[in-house]
């Protein structure tokens, strides 16, 4: 979930409902453009905010909160 938006980035279902995951499984074979739409979005975001070079840049960031409160 932390990853995923359910219909932005992907489907998310709830932990053991087959039948959510039966349905998001077939909606997405029946609309596969959507499907592609969810996909385009998922890298897109994950290049954003979960790439190497964006989670460093956040490590930084948290890292220099941290040193500036320390050095109050």
């Amino acid at each position: 979930p932390e990853m995923i938006t359910d219909g932005e980035t992907g489907v998310l279902c709830p932990i053991g409902d087959d039948a959510a995951l039966a349905a998001g499984v077939e909606a997405l074979l029946d609309d596969p453009e959507r499907g592609k739409r969810l996909v385009e979005r998922a890298r897109a975001r994950l290049d954003a905010e979960f790439s190497v070079p964006a989670m460093a840049a956040a490590y930084q960031r948290i890292y220099e909160e941290v040193t500036a409160r320390a050095s109050h």
